[in-house]
C-alpha cells in the first residue's frame, strides 16, 4: 500500500503513513498546517480553490494532535516540492522531511506545474513498498 497526497493531503498521509507503516508521496505538503490555518480562524475564502471555508479552533487542535512530531521511517517518502508555491513554504518540508527522497524543483506553484511528468518517478516509488 502506498498513499499519494497534495497540500493538507499529503499532511493527512503523512499521519497514516506514520500509523500503519507505508510508503507516501507528497506533493508540496502542508507541513505543520496547525500554524497556517491558526491565521484563517472563521470564515476563510480560499483564493486557488475559490470557496470558503470554516476553520475552527477545534479544528486547528485536531490538526496539531494528528501531527507526528518525528518521522520514524522518513525513507517512505517521496517529495515533490516546487520553490514556486504560492501556498507553503517549501522549506518547511526540506527540514522536516530530511531522510525522505525529494525532489525540488525551482519554480512551479502550489498545484505542482507539470505533475503528469511525475507518474512515472511516482509510481516507481510507490511500487518499492
Amino acid at each position: 500500500m502506498a498513499l499519494i497526497g497534495s497540500s493538507l493531503g499529503g499532511f493527512l498521509a503523512t499521519c497514516i503513513a506514520e500509523q500503519i507503516g507505508c510508503r507516501a508521496c507528497l506533493i508540496n505538503p502542508a507541513v505543520a498546517p496547525h500554524t497556517v490555518l491558526d491565521k484563517h480562524l472563521g470564515r476563510y475564502y480560499h483564493p486557488v480553490l475559490q470557496q470558503h471555508f470554516d476553520v475552527s479552533r477545534d479544528q486547528i487542535t485536531q490538526l496539531q494532535q494528528l501531527m507526528p512530531q518525528q518521522l520514524q521511517q522518513p525513507q517512505n517518502y517521496l517529495l515533490l516540492l516546487q520553490s514556486g508555491d504560492e501556498v507553503l513554504d517549501y522549506r518547511l518540508a526540506l527540514d522536516y522531511y530530511q531522510g525522505a527522497t525529494i525532489k525540488l524543483r525551482e519554480g512551479g506553484n502550489h498545484s505542482y506545474v507539470g505533475y503528469a511528468d511525475e507518474l512515472n518517478t511516482i509510481a516507481h516509488f510507490c511500487q518499492l513498498g
